[in-house]
This record gives C-alpha cells, sequence and structure tokens, in this order.
C-alpha cells in the first residue's frame, strides 16, 4: 500500500492483526513486528496450557453471552451476528453440538488446541511480557488513526492504551477481540482494505459496513494466481476512488524506447455490447416544446417562442435561468427514455445541488447539456460543456398515493393576509422582478411558522414549481429582506395526476419542518443562500448598537440616520399596531434640498407594512392618493406647506416630517406636537403628529414592588375599556437600560393590546407618576405606544448602524502554554473570559486567563480534574488539593474538563452559602446552563422542590431527559426581562420555607430581582463573568 501510494484513514486489527496496526503506524519495524508474531507463538508452546478449543458462533456477543456456560469466555466480538467463543476442548465441543442442534450456526476454529483471549490463556502472559519487553525497548505512542480492538473505547486514554508497548500487545492476548466495537469508529461509507493471508473477514465487513461500503481483500487462499488476484485488486481500488500509483510496481521506462516497443493503441475499442436508443426517432412532442437534440443538448433563446417566457424571471435587474426549467427538462428526458407519457409519470428527484445560477443573454443562445445515467438516475446539466449548473437524481418514486396525500397542518393565528400584488412588491422591493408567468402567488397568509398561499396553475409546470419555491424564498428572506436563491434540495416528488383541472391550487409551508406541498408536488428540505451573502464578501462588519435617544436632542450624525429612525418611530405607531396599510408620501414643492426619497427606498424595505413610496405628488394631488391607501402613515412636507397638510392627517396614526431652511425655529401649526427634532448643517427636521387628550381617571397599571396581580389587573383593565381613544396606561420604573420591546411584544398578543400606552422610568431622580404631572401629560399627548424618561429627557432606545473594520485576526497560538506541576494537562474548559480572551491578550499581556478548569494524568497515573485560580502567572502553579478531584472511572478527560466550575459554584452558592435543605424551594433561572444544571443536580439530590426557567423548547426537552422534572409545573419560560411573575406568584403561594434564587445567565442582576424585591429569608445566587458567585439574604 505504501508503495502504491494508498494512505489510509484509519486502521483496526483483529487479534494479532494489531501487530500489523503497530508495523503501519510507525510503532514497530518490520523486524520487530516479525519477531512479535514469533514470541506470541512461542510463549504458547512454552507454558502448559490445558487443551482448548475455540469455534466461531452465528450469534453477536450480546445473543451469545448468556447462552455459554459459566467455563466457556466469549473471545472475539465479530460482528452484531456473529463471535468467536474460547475455553476447554470438551466444553467447547458439547457446547457447539447443542448450538448446532437448535439449527444456530457453530463450527470449529483450528487454534493449535489454545484457547486465545481467555481465562486460559493467562499462563502464557509472563513469558509473552518477558520477550516482548526485550524487543520494545523505547515504545511509541498510538496514533489517533489506530482504532484499538483490544482496549474499550472508555479506556483509551490510559497509559495502557496510549502506547505501542509490551504492554499493550500482552493484553490483546488476553483480552476479547473487541472488533464490532471498535468498527463502528469507521464510516460506512469507507473503502475497507482486507491486509492478511486470507479474506478471512470479508463476511464480517459486509455485515458490519453495510452495502454503502467497498470491502476489498488483497489474497484469496486457493486463487491459482494470487499474483492476478493481487493486481485485480489494485483495480477495485482504482475503481472505488482511490489513485494507486502502479507506475511503482513496474520498472522505470529507459528513454528512447526501443524501435520494437508495441503501440498501446490498437488495444483500446469501442464497446458495442448495449443497444442504444436512435433519439432521432423520439416522439419531441411529449418535451412541451423544449428544443432536445440527438445528444441531449438544449439550446434556449428569449428570440423562440418555447423559450420567451422566461423573461420573466428576473432577479436583480437580470434574467436567470429557473432551476424549475432544469428539473422539467430532466423530467422529459427521464420519461422519454422508460418510453412513459410525461403527463402520467410521478418522479421523484433526490440530493439536487445548485452549482450556479445562470443568467439567459436577452440576445443569443445559451447552449446547455444534460447528462442522465440509465440505471442510476443521476443526472448533471452542464452550460457550454464546462461549467456545472446542476446535479441530482431523478427515479420513479415508491411513494403510496395515500401517503402522498397527506396535509401538512400548519396554524395561521397572527398571520398577515397579503395580495399577489402585495407579495410581488414585497419581493420587488427585496431585489426580484417576477413578470407574467413567474407572478403566480395570488395570495399569502404568512406567519413566523408557516406561509398558506393560493397559486395559480397554468398547465405549466415550470411556472408552477418555480412559484412553490417562490413561496420558500419569500418566507425566508422576511426578516433579511436580501435576495435569496435556492442551493440545495433534498426531496421533490411529482405527481402530474392530480393536476387534471386547471384551478388555483393551496401551497402550504411549514417553516419547521422546511416541507412545501401544493396539489401534486412536495418540496422536502429546500435550503437557500443570500446573494447578497456571497456578492458583497468584503471584510466590513456591520454593527448596530443600543444607545439612548433623546427626542429633544438625539445627537445624530447623518440625516440618513435620522429619516431611519422617524421610520422606526412611524412604523412602531402604525403598522405594528393597527396593522395598516401605510403610504409615505413626499410632497414635491418648491424647497432647495434634494428630496428624502433616496433615504427613504433606501430603508423602506425594513418595514413591510409601508406599501410604497411617492415623491411626485403635488399638495393638490395628496387627497387623490388616499383612496389607493389606507392611510398616509408619513407625509414630507416643507414647513411653509405645513398649515395645509394638517387636513391630510388624523389623530390615530398619521405622522409628519417637517422641513425647515437653516437654524430658524419654525413656527408649529396648533393641534400638533413635536415627537423628535435635529438641527443640521443646512436645516432642520421635525417629526410631528396631532396630539391627543389624555383622560384624567384613565387606568394606570403599575409593574414594579413586589405585587404579582398585575397581569390580571391588565387584561381587566382592556376588558372593561370602551371607545377608540381609550388609553391603558402602563408604567414600569426601574433601574436597569431596558428597551422594553420583548415585554410589549408579549403584551400585544393580548386581546384590545393596541389601547397600551407604555412608560418606562428609568432611574430614581424622575417624580412619580401622575396623569396630571405636566411632564408626563405632555408626552402623553404625542400618543406614542413606548415612552421613555431616562436621565430627564423622553425619548426611547434605538439601535444605530455604525461600520468597524475587522481587527487583526486572534489566533490560538497567541495564547501561552499552561504548565502545572505534577500534572500531564490534557484538557482545559472554556470559561466565561473565553469570548473576551483576545482583549485579555492584548491589553493584559496574556497574564490574566481567568479561573480555568483543567484535566488531566499525575505522575503516579492518577486521573483529576481541577480548578486553577485566577492568578497574574498561572503558568508555573501547582493544583490546589481543595481544588482537585478524582474523576470517575465512566468519565472521559474531555467530559471531566467541563464540570469543576460549574459544579463548584452551584456547591459554594446553595450548600455553603444557602444552606439548602430538603424542605425548601428552589427556582433557578436558565436551568438550561452548565452551572444551571449543576444547580438542578443538587437541589434534587438533597430532595429540594425544584421550580426553573428556560428559553426556549429545545431547553425544555433537554432538562425533562436529563432530570425528573415535569414540565407542565417545574419548567417555565422567560416571557419577558421582568420575569414571569404568575408562575413566581404560584411558587410563593404553594411553598413554604426559606427560598432559594439561583441566577446563572451572564449580564444584568436577574430579571426577578429587578423587579421584584426578595421575600424575607430568601437567598440569591447570582454569576456573572465580572463577579464571583455569591450568596446574599435578605
Amino acid at each position: 500500500m505504501k508503495v502504491l501510494n494508498i494512505t489510509p484513514d484509519g486502521y483496526v486489527g483483529h487479534s494479532v492483526g494489531e501487530l500489523g496496526c503497530a508495523y503501519i503506524d510507525g510503532c514497530l519495524t518490520a523486524e520487530e513486528t516479525i519477531l512479535a508474531a514469533y514470541y506470541r507463538g512461542l510463549a504458547s508452546n512454552e507454558t502448559e496450557l490445558i487443551p482448548g478449543y475455540m469455534a466461531a458462533i452465528g450469534l453477536g456477543y450480546k445473543d451469545v453471552k448468556d447462552l455459554c456456560p459459566p467455563e466457556i469466555d466469549v473471545a472475539c466480538h465479530n460482528s452484531s451476528n456473529s463471535s468467536t467463543i474460547s475455553g476447554p476442548e470438551e466444553l467447547v465441543k458439547t457446547f457447539v453440538q447443542e448450538l448446532t442442534n437448535k439449527n444456530i450456526f457453530a463450527r470449529a476454529v483450528n487454534v493449535a488446541n489454545i484457547a486465545y483471549h481467555s481465562r486460559y490463556i493467562k499462563p502464557a502472559a509472563p513469558k509473552l511480557l518477558e520477550y516482548l519487553k526485550q524487543l520494545v525497548t523505547n515504545p511509541k505512542p498510538r496514533s489517533s488513526k489506530w482504532v484499538s480492538s483490544s482496549v474499550p473505547e472508555s479506556e483509551w486514554e490510559t497509559p495502557l492504551a496510549k502506547y505501542s508497548s509490551a504492554e499493550y500487545h500482552t493484553n490483546n492476548l488476553l483480552s476479547p477481540v473487541l472488533f464490532e466495537e471498535s468498527t463502528k469508529c469507521i464510516p460506512n461509507n469507507a473503502i475497507v482494505i482486507e491486509i492478511a493471508p486470507h479474506g478471512l473477514l470479508q463476511a464480517i465487513i459486509r455485515r458490519s459496513f453495510g452495502s454503502e461500503s467497498i470491502h476489498i481483500p488483497l489474497t484469496l487462499r486457493g486463487h491459482s494466481k494470487s499474483h492476478e488476484f493481487l493486481l485485480a485488486a489494485v483495480g477495485k481500488l482504482y475503481m472505488a476512488g482511490c489513485l494507486p500509483k502502479v507506475s511503482n510496481l513496474y520498472p522505470p521506462v529507459q528513454y528512447p524506447v526501443s524501435r520494437g516497443t508495441a503501440s498501446l493503441s490498437s488495444l483500446v475499442t469501442w464497446n458495442h455490447e448495449d443497444t442504444l436508443e436512435n433519439l432521432l426517432e423520439m416522439d419531441t412532442s411529449k418535451l412541451e416544446g423544449f428544443t432536445i437534440s440527438v445528444d441531449h443538448n438544449f439550446t434556449i433563446c428569449l428570440d423562440q417562442n418555447q423559450d420567451r417566457m422566461l423573461a420573466g424571471h428576473k432577479i436583480d435587474g437580470k434574467i436567470y435561468l429557473p432551476l424549475s426549467y432544469l428539473l422539467t427538462i430532466t423530467w422529459n428526458l427521464f420519461c422519454s427514455k422508460l418510453r412513459k407519457k410525461f403527463t402520467e409519470t410521478s418522479v421523484m428527484f433526490q440530493n439536487l445541488h445548485v452549482h450556479q445560477n445562470i443568467e439567459i443573454p436577452e440576445k443569443g443562445d445559451l447552449n446547455l447539456c444534460t447528462f442522465l445515467q440509465k440505471d442510476s438516475g443521476i443526472f448533471e446539466i452542464v452550460l457550454d460543456g464546462e461549467t456545472l449548473i446542476l446535479s441530482g437524481r431523478i427515479l420513479l418514486p415508491e411513494i403510496k398515493e395515500e401517503e402522498f396525500n397527506k396535509t401538512v397542518t400548519v396554524s395561521s393565528e397572527n398571520a398577515f393576509n397579503l395580495t399577489s400584488n402585495e407579495v410581488y412588491n414585497e419581493m420587488e422591493s427585496r431585489g426580484y422582478q417576477y413578470q407574467d408567468h413567474f407572478r403566480g402567488i395570488l395570495n399569502a397568509q404568512v406567519s413566523e411558522q408557516s406561509c398558506i398561499s393560493k397559486v395559480q396553475w397554468r398547465n405549466n409546470w415550470c411556472s408552477f414549481i418555480d412559484s412553490l419555491i417562490q413561496v420558500v424564498l419569500f418566507s425566508d428572506g422576511e426578516s433579511s429582506q436580501e435576495i435569496y436563491l435556492p442551493l440545495d434540495i433534498r426531496q421533490i416528488t411529482i405527481n402530474p395526476c392530480l393536476h387534471v383541472e386547471p384551478q388555483d391550487i393551496e401551497v402550504v409551508y411549514q417553516k419547521m419542518t422546511s416541507i412545501v406541498k401544493g396539489g401534486g408536488v412536495e418540496i422536502l428540505g429546500l435550503t437557500s443562500y443570500s446573494a447578497d451573502t456571497f456578492q458583497n464578501n468584503d471584510n466590513n462588519v456591520k454593527l448596530k448598537s443600543l444607545n439612548f435617544l433623546s427626542n429633544s436632542s438625539p445627537r445624530l450624525k447623518m440625516l440618513e440616520q435620522f429619516v431611519e429612525v422617524t421610520l422606526e418611530i412611524v412604523y412602531e405607531n402604525t403598522f405594528s399596531i393597527y396593522n395598516k396599510k401605510s403610504a409615505i408620501i413626499e410632497l414635491k414643492e418648491d424647497y432647495p434640498f434634494e428630496p428624502l426619497s433616496q433615504h427613504v427606498i433606501k430603508r423602506l424595505k425594513e418595514f413591510p407594512g409601508f406599501r410604497y413610496f411617492e415623491s411626485t405628488v403635488s399638495l393638490d394631488n395628496a387627497t387623490r392618493m388616499l383612496s389607493s391607501a389606507s392611510s398616509i402613515g408619513l407625509l414630507i412636507t416643507p414647513i411653509d406647506t405645513l398649515e395645509k397638510c394638517v387636513g391630510l392627517v388624523d389623530n390615530s396614526s398619521n405622522f409628519i416630517l417637517a422641513r425647515s431652511i437653516g437654524k430658524q425655529t419654525p413656527k408649529i401649526s396648533d393641534g400638533l406636537v413635536v415627537i423628535i427634532e435635529q438641527q443640521f448643517d443646512n436645516e432642520k427636521l421635525l417629526l410631528l403628529r396631532k396630539a391627543v387628550s389624555v383622560e384624567e381617571k384613565a387606568p394606570v397599571v403599575f409593574l414594579a414592588g413586589d405585587e404579582c396581580n398585575w397581569p390580571q389587573q391588565l387584561k381587566s383593565e382592556l376588558n372593561i375599556s370602551n371607545g377608540y381613544n381609550k388609553r391603558v396606561y402602563v408604567v414600569i420604573k426601574t433601574k436597569a437600560p431596558i428597551d422594553g420591546k420583548t415585554l410589549i411584544q408579549q403584551l400585544s398578543k393580548e386581546p384590545k393590546a393596541d389601547k397600551l400606552r407604555y412608560i418606562l422610568i428609568l432611574g430614581e431622580n424622575a417624580p412619580n407618576f401622575s396623569l396630571s404631572e405636566d411632564i408626563y401629560l405632555q408626552q402623553l399627548q404625542q400618543d406614542l405606544v413606548c415612552n421613555v424618561y431616562c436621565d430627564g429627557s423622553w425619548g426611547s432606545f434605538r439601535q444605530l448602524p455604525y461600520v468597524l473594520m475587522l481587527k487583526v485576526p486572534f489566533y490560538l497560538s497567541a495564547l501561552p502554554a499552561l504548565r502545572l506541576k505534577n500534572i500531564n494537562i490534557s484538557f482545559v474548559g472554556l470559561n466565561l473570559r473565553d469570548p473576551h480572551v483576545s482583549d485579555s491578550v492584548k491589553e493584559k499581556a496574556m497574564n490574566d486567563m481567568g479561573n480555568l478548569e483543567l484535566s488531566g494524568t499525575l505522575e503516579d497515573g492518577r486521573r483529576v480534574m481541577s480548578i486553577v485560580q485566577n492568578t497574574k502567572d498561572p503558568i508555573h502553579n501547582s493544583l490546589d488539593p481543595h481544588l482537585t478531584w478524582d474523576i470517575p472511572e465512566s468519565w472521559s478527560l474531555e467530559d471531566a474538563a467541563t464540570v469543576p466550575w460549574a459544579y463548584s459554584t452551584a456547591y459554594h452558592g446553595m450548600i455553603q452559602g444557602a444552606a439548602l435543605s430538603s424542605e425548601e424551594t428552589v427556582l433557578i433561572h436558565a436551568g438550561h446552563t452548565p452551572i444551571g444544571q449543576a444547580a438542578i443536580a443538587f437541589a434534587l439530590h438533597i430532595g429540594s422542590t425544584v421550580f426553573t426557567t428556560i428559553a426556549e423548547i429545545v431547553h425544555k426537552e433537554f432538562l425533562m431527559k436529563r432530570f425528573p422534572l415535569e414540565a407542565q409545573t417545574t419548567i417555565f419560560y422567560e416571557v419577558s426581562e421582568f420575569g414571569d411573575t404568575e408562575h413566581l406568584s404560584h411558587l410563593r403561594g404553594e411553598s413554604t420555607g426559606t427560598r432559594v434564587v439561583g441566577k446563572t445567565m451572564v449580564g444584568e442582576t436577574s430579571p426577578l430581582i429587578t423587579i421584584n424585591p426578595m421575600m424575607e429569608n430568601e437567598h440569591t445566587l447570582a454569576s456573572s463573568p465580572q463577579q464571583r458567585p455569591t450568596s446574599t439574604a435578605t
């Protein structure tokens, strides 16, 4: 194999075959390998052993171990249905006969009456060990390629398993052969080469690896020409994908060759065994007008009638070849080869991969070629004979019709209803310019989890399949507002019999399972990629920072930023609350500066509630524009025409962005209030809306203090609120700098949530809230959904973009080598400082790595795990005996490195600090985190009642498998920044005794403590990257 330049990715030996692994691995020389095998036999002959016997059994280890008499050992775990037993001769023969009588395969193995790999070979071990120690004086470490079959995987980190030593190969003689267990580390599609005097393991290899693997023996006992068999095996390696350097088997050629050297060209001939179909006689009417020539070529030209429809598949200003067109072409060719009717043949596409999206020229031809393998159905479509654009597989489906007709269930709750024009206007804002046949979506109900659409069936499979793909691209690109194109599709099943009559077909897209189904087409596992990401792959990173913006002095640097903040305010107070379609109109009056349309259009795609932008409207025509939109969300006008524009807006949802020349203070019309304003170099911008009256006795709900009944109070106030202008004010007073978006999103799901107005008061210096207090009354007259008071000013939290160049890449090699006395470190666990390690290394000269948890082996062979405390120079420290523990035998060193920090933190806070007992109740925030899991484990071990919070559904599933917790009564979601106060009230109401509240999330103060001060005798455990775990009592 080395001569042929074939380097294995891994190797495993069976019994004495591990000596071959040692040779391949470079641990033994050829001489040492032969002598080691000789000493193995010599030690067996020189030792007095009982007459032994071995037999191959047609049962796996798990099945045969309970059938064996106690005197017989299972020597070899060959596969799931094959094993070898070893023991005293007469007992094994008797047992073999019993199995044979039960119709279980059992056959003796010639082992010279020696019971290898059993307890009966132990007397030979001292002599073999003595011989091997004289031979292997300097053991070498085994590489990761050598998969051990004599040491269990759980012990691969022990000194015995790490080295190819005399002890290792002596253990090989005494231990059972774990071949079945070791082959599980090898992929099922591997090329397996058996190196042995005879391919004895071929049957076992076939059963172990399945049909996907390729197994090639190099020898065969009894073959008349062994060298031909070996060379044939080399040929099989080449056919399997290896590249053996066969020239190394021959002597080098001396040039120039003699004149009498025979030519090889006459030996190459055509294979005429197969009869190929004459494509000239193929019925081209079955191909729906597509031009396909004899050699499977086809040409696309937009000037031809059959291809003219493709001009409607326009993306980013260019005409791209639809994926559905290529699928239809392949479908036609496949049916013609099978001599089946295209309109009656169901097909299935699998493992589709788009290698490149091809632009169709408006003038000229596009020459494509389809290669379709006859038997496998694997196909490729190539452009100009060079560029691969699509690959996959096509076959006849085996799905039963009743299975195909199963419906995909989705929920239409909280879905937006969009018309066909609204869908394609939204897609056009992202960069899709679909036209004619490729505008097949008639309407859509879009939600976070699904999309239900009506798609028009035009008796054209190309446009219909493309419409289904559009449904996925429309939903996937909703958040990023970028152009998405299909990349991979796991499977497409098409049943043309379900499209007999022209009709509009319902298409359902379930995002979680990635299933699209409509009529006779089902698409599974469609993945897309952002075309913007591929085209704009530069080194700039777009970041946003959360800042408090004062409405009176936002101090924005650019006019574009002010426009973006304006659009956010308008969107939050129109579409997101009232779910109205709103227009943005800019009046074209006499004004010296450029219109704001360029800035608005650039940001408009981020706000799907605004359906269009119009910048060519005069004041006289503004009223006419209202007839085509539900309302004007934003009207941009010069300050001079402000008074005339007041009549165009109403009290509920309309805003005016006024522009004033210079630095003069503009005159504001009566009845208007300023939302936000800023002076720029040459002009001043003001966002205005009509003021609303504030009722003195309007209901107010306070989310502060230790009261937990505000959810019921809020629902009650909403239920009794009547009238369009009725408002319910929600007041939140807190020290934490929060923007309240999560809370607003949760409460907006309540009925009549459009009545809610939120007041966030940050800090302690603000006056007590009252509707009669001027500072609050004036702000509430603006009728904004969210009002934030911070540092004596009203404003809001906004994410403002800025651009930073990437820093110099940080490499792990820059970290110092961690060395401790008396221990060989194997693994170091990640800690809370690691996300900031590059900054720490740069600023602190790599001398502060934070508290580290690690695992390794002591000089005496003990496996330990430990915590190295945070010091300025941890490199040459020794282990702290109080923070060092022995590792259980069942744990690996890698797993152990993740345990000490989390469990020490939880133990310090809950056991040492809070003195937790079995009669107490524990509420653990973020129980899915490492420290959270440790805290749950301690509490359950002690016998305490445990409640925990999680962030996602996967966390709940994990905790239910990890611990005996009841999901409905003990695991809650973190609903908002303020915690789940209803569940907390339930916790306090049903439990007695001292409480312990554990918070394991990285970041600010616990959300529970932020809004509700702790009760008497409560304890809290908080963990953060800046703090050591502490326990405090109130």
